[in-house]
C-alpha cells in the first residue's frame, strides 16, 4: 500500500512540467554513438556517463516521450522508497522502517526528482542499497557481499561523480559499527580500495582542477548555507509549500531521534568497544541501534562536509548533488517520531500528520503550476502563429534542442549573439544583420538570457531595429515576434 501511494504521488504529476534543457540534454547524450558514450567515462566535466548508457537502453525499450523518459526515474524512486523501508526495519524496527519509507514517499523533493529524466532518483536508490549491503557485509563477512559493495560503488560514481563522497562516508561508518566491524577490517579495506579505482580514471583532469582551484560556474556557498539549503530541500521541496512548519517538525524529530533513548544505547556501545565485545547480530539489539544512529548521522553529515571541502577549492555545491543523503535524514526523523511515540502516541501521530500535510501541499504546488522552463507551451505558441520561412532566433543556442523536442525541426533558425564585457554595440550590430539576412520576420526565443547575454544587447538591438508584433511570457521562457524595420535601407 505504501508503494502504491508513492507511485500515485509520482505518476500523477509526471508530465505536468515541461522538459527542461538538462532533461533534453540527457536524452541527446544518451543517443550519441557507442564510441562517444565510452569516451565520456574519462572526459572532463561528464558527471554521469553511465546514466546516459542506461538511459539509452531505456529509450530503446520505451521510447522518448515525456512519460517514457521520466518513468525511468519514477521506477528508481519507488525502488528507493522500498530500500529505505528495508534499512529502517533492519537497523532499527519495523515501525521506523515504515515511517522512514512514508516520509520518503511523501517528500516533495524526492517526488520532484522521481519526475525528472535525470540520474538523481537512481542515485538515491543505489546509495541506499549499497549502504545496506555494506552493513550486511560487515556483519557476515560474505565475500559475495563485499564484491557487490565494490561493484555498486563503481556504478554510483559513474552515475554521478558526487557519489564518490560515499566512499569516505562508508569508511567512517565502519568505525560507528566498530564492535562487530573490526573483525572485517581487511575485507573492508580491500573493498573500499577497490571502490576507489574509478577515481584513477578521472584523476588526470580532476586533480589539476582541485589542486589549482577555479570556477566551473557555481557560486561559493558557505557551510551554513549548504546545511540550510539541504534542510529546506528535505522538508519543503523546491517550493515553499508548508512554510516553515515542516522544517520545524523535522528538526524537533531529528533531535528527539538522536537524544531520546540514545544515551543508554551509546553507553552500551562504548562498553562494547572498551571491553572488546562483539554486539549481537540482530539489528534490534539496543547497543546496535545506538551504533546505527551514529552511522546514519555520518551518512547525513560527511558528504556535506566533503563537498564543502571540495568547494573551498572549486565551488560546486548544488543541492541535488547531495540528494542521496536524504534517506539518512528521513531515517533519523522517523526514529525521532518513534521515540516520541513511545511516550505519547497522540503527540507523535499529530506531528506526523502535520508533517505529511505540509509535504502533500508541497507536492500539490509542484503539480499545480509550471516551474520548469515552459518550452512545451512556447513551441505550441510558435507553431500556431509562425508562417513558413520566418526566422527563429534562439537567444541562447543551448535551448534550441529543448525547443525542438516539442516543435520538431525549426529551420530556418539562427543563434543569438553571445556577449561579454568587451563586446561592442558595433560588433552586435554587424552580427545581427548577418544572422537575420533575408528575413523580414524574426521570432525570438528568450530563456535564461543571463547565461549568454548578461547585458541584454541582442534584445536591445531588436527593440531598436524592429517592431514587436506578438509576445507571450511563459515560465522562464518568452517568445517575441519582431518585424524588421526598413529604417536602415530596407530588409538586408
Amino acid at each position: 500500500m505504501l508503494l502504491l501511494l508513492a507511485f500515485a504521488l509520482r505518476v500523477s504529476g509526471l508530465t505536468v512540467q515541461s522538459m527542461w534543457r538538462d532533461e533534453v540534454d540527457a536524452l541527446r547524450f544518451s543517443q550519441a554513438s557507442l564510441a562517444d558514450l565510452a569516451k565520456n567515462f574519462s572526459r572532463t566535466g561528464w558527471n554521469g556517463p553511465l546514466f546516459y548508457v542506461l538511459l539509452r537502453v531505456w529509450v530503446h525499450l520505451t521510447g522518448s516521450s515525456e512519460f517514457a523518459l521520466r518513468a525511468f526515474s519514477l521506477s528508481s524512486g519507488l525502488l528507493g522508497v522500498s530500500l529505505v523501508y528495508r534499512v529502517g526495519r533492519t537497523w532499527f524496527s519495523n515501525r521506523i522502517g515504515m515511517l522512514a519509507a512514508l516520509l520518503t514517499a511523501f517528500s516533495p523533493y524526492m517526488v520532484w526528482y522521481a519526475q525528472e529524466a535525470k540520474m538523481y532518483a537512481l542515485l538515491v536508490a543505489l546509495v541506499v542499497g549499497t549502504v545496506a549491503v555494506y552493513r550486511e557485509a560487515l556483519r557476515s563477512g560474505n565475500w559475495r557481499l563485499w564484491v557487490t559493495v565494490t561493484v555498486l560503488a563503481w556504478i554510483i560514481v559513474t552515475v554521478h561523480i558526487m557519489g564518490a563522497l560515499l566512499i569516505p562516508t562508508m569508511a567512517l561508518m565502519f568505525f560507528a559499527w566498530w564492535p562487530f566491524s573490526r573483525a572485517r577490517w581487511r575485507q573492508a579495506l580491500l573493498s573500499l580500495a577497490g571502490a576507489s579505482l574509478p577515481g584513477f580514471v578521472a584523476s588526470p583532469w580532476a586533480l589539476p582542477v582541485l589542486v589549482g582551484g577555479g570556477n566551473i560556474g557555481h557560486r561559493f556557498v558557505p557551510l551554513s548555507g549548504m546545511i540550510a539549503t539541504m534542510l529546506y530541500a528535505f522538508t519543503r521541496g523546491i517550493t515553499n509549500g508548508g512554510g516553515t512548519w515542516a522544517t520545524a517538525i523535522a528538526v524537533v524529530a531529528l533531535l528527539a531521534g538522536t537524544v531520546l533513548g540514545v544515551t543508554g544505547d551509546t553507553r552500551r556501545w562504548v562498553t562494547a568497544v572498551v571491553r572488546g565485545e562483539k554486539e549481537l547480530s540482530t539489528s534490534r539489539d539496543r547497543a546496535n541501534r545506538g551504533s546505527h544512529v551514529l552511522a546514519v548521522w555520518m551518512w547525513l553529515v560527511v558528504p556535506v562536509l566533503g563537498l564543502y571541502a571540495v568547494s573551498l577549492r572549486v565551488p560546486m555545491f548544488v543541492d541535488r548533488y547531495l540528494i542521496w543523503i536524504g534517506p539518512a535524514f528521513y531515517l533519523l526523523v522517523a526514529r525521532g517520531l518513534d521515540r516520541v511515540w513511545r511516550r505519547s502516541a497522540v503527540f507523535a501521530i499529530l506531528g506526523l500528520l502535520a508533517f505529511l500535510c505540509c509535504n502533500a501541499w508541497g507536492v500539490w504546488e509542484q503539480s499545480a503550476r509550471p516551474i520548469k522552463s515552459d518550452f512545451r507551451a512556447a513551441a505550441a505558441y510558435v507553431r500556431e502563429h509562425r508562417q513558413p520561412g520566418e526566422l527563429l532566433l534562439f537567444h541562447i543556442s543551448y535551448v534550441r534542442d529543448t525547443f525542438e523536442y516539442y516543435y520538431g525541426e525549426s529551420s530556418p533558425a539562427a543563434d543569438g549573439v553571445p556577449t561579454d564585457e568587451r563586446t561592442t554595440e558595433a560588433a552586435v550590430h554587424a552580427a545581427m544583420w548577418e544572422r537575420i539576412a533575408g528575413h523580414e520576420v524574426v521570432w525570438l526565443v528568450l530563456s535564461e538570457p543571463e547565461m549568454w547575454d548578461r547585458r541584454g544587447m541582442t534584445v536591445a538591438w531588436l527593440d531598436a531595429h524592429a517592431r514587436a508584433e506578438l509576445r507571450v511570457d511563459l515560465e522562464r521562457v518568452s517568445v517575441v515576434k519582431y518585424r524588421i524595420s526598413n529604417e536602415q535601407g530596407g530588409v538586408p
